[in-house]
């Protein structure tokens, strides 16, 4: 009887990790601001490692489908085609944990885990990258100027290119300025006199005025507040896409650049999951061992009959 609540128990762990997982990818995805994968590889780490317990542990007939039915439930439906296919790769990886267990001497957790690992990584990697295309064919990207971090190499890159350009950059990105603070540190420049009783009328018309010519470069209303850095970014993205063609289809428009991102985002989750296995190799063993001591399960060994060429 505890050994069918200890199933139970897990497989219900491993739904709530999945769910949370998909809500934290979904929440990722769809608002920048709240871009931090560490959350989504947090749960999937966490979904992983129950996952493949439950392979392991889990005897009752069909729950191990059901947990993977669960897991996608929601994503079969929401790119289908895509989704299916990641499911089927799951029932594979099914398949070779049951095959290495059942012809395997000993219960070896790293070659149970390393059967279907690869299989599994990229069953998932594809399903989120295909939910990041279809989301964003959706038009559900968030904020119109969305955050630009100028890390790294991209901010190295970045700096040197404007400040070439124009000095005057290398004071805004230093001091990451407003629209109306760069407008205004451009105005003491302007050799427009007028009567000091007009001069506050004169300084709105010109922030007006060049709210208005950098709201048209951008493609996006700007109230003066937005930083200098993130409405350059938005002109950039602007010209990427207006140089990438758009064909219009039956449910609006098509980019290549968000296919060629979910590529990219595809091999980008295989390769960290091929890291991220060793993590839930560990925790599998450290899970597994606590459960042996506690008596929740237990190794036996058994005779059995195999047929050889005589």
């Amino acid at each position: 009887m505890k050994r069918k609540i200890l199933d139970y128990v897990l497989a219900f762990l491993t739904l709530v990790c999945s769910w949370l997982f998909w809500r934290a990818v979904h929440r990722a995805i769809v608002n920048p601001d709240a871009s931090v994968w560490l959350v989504p590889i947090i749960w999937f780490s966490l979904f992983a490692t129950l996952f493949f317990l439950d392979l392991i542990i889990i005897r009752i007939r069909y729950l191990k489908f059901g947990v993977l039915l669960g897991s996608f439930l929601g994503e079969l439906f929401f790119f289908p085609i895509v989704n299916i296919i990641s499911f089927l790769l799951g029932l594979w990886v099914i398949g070779r944990a049951k095959w290495e267990m059942a012809y395997g001497i000993k219960i070896n957790l790293w070659k149970i885990i390393h059967a279907g690992s690869l299989i599994f990584i990229c069953a998932w990697s594809l399903a989120v990258a295909s939910h990041y295309y279809l989301s964003s064919q959706k038009n559900k990207m968030a904020t119109p100027i969305p955050k630009f971090e100028l890390e790294g190499t991209t901010k190295t890159i970045t700096y040197n290119i404007l400040s070439k350009v124009d000095p005057s950059f290398k004071k805004v990105i230093e001091d990451n300025l407003t629209v109306n603070q760069f407008i205004a540190q451009g105005q003491s420049e302007s050799s427009f006199q007028v009567p000091e009783a007009l001069e506050p009328m004169k300084q709105e018309l010109i922030l007006a005025e060049s709210r208005k010519k950098l709201s048209e470069i951008s493609g996006f209303n700007l109230s003066g507040e937005e930083k200098v850095t993130d409405v350059i970014a938005q002109i950039i993205n602007k010209k990427i896409v207006d140089i990438v063609p758009v064909s219009q289809e039956k449910d609006g428009k098509f980019s290549p650049v968000f296919l060629a991102i979910a590529i990219g985002l595809f091999f980008s989750l295989v390769a960290l999951g091929s890291v991220l296995v060793y993590l839930w190799f560990i925790l599998v063993y450290i899970i597994f061992f606590f459960l042996r001591q506690t008596g929740l399960i237990r190794l036996a060994n058994i005779t059995a009959e195999r047929e050889i060429l005589d």
